[in-house]
């Protein structure tokens, strides 16, 4: 076996072993789930004021000669 992946099986395994194992990775689906939440709140925004300002450039465009 490679010597430093020794030191990293003995890290993966304290790692499992401790109480901070669950936490961080609730801590990151949590954040997972935030991330999502954020784009998909952005994505839908962007949509809504692209169709505002399509309609608005339409009715300047039927308003100017």
């Amino acid at each position: 076996m490679y010597p430093h992946m020794n030191g990293l099986t003995r890290w993966i395994r304290r790692f499992l072993r401790e109480e901070d194992g669950p936490t961080t990775v609730e801590y990151a689906l949590l954040l997972l789930l935030i991330l999502a939440a954020a784009l998909s709140a952005v994505v839908t925004f962007g949509q809504a004021t692209n169709a505002c300002l399509e309609h608005s450039r339409n009715e300047f465009a039927n308003v100017m000669p």
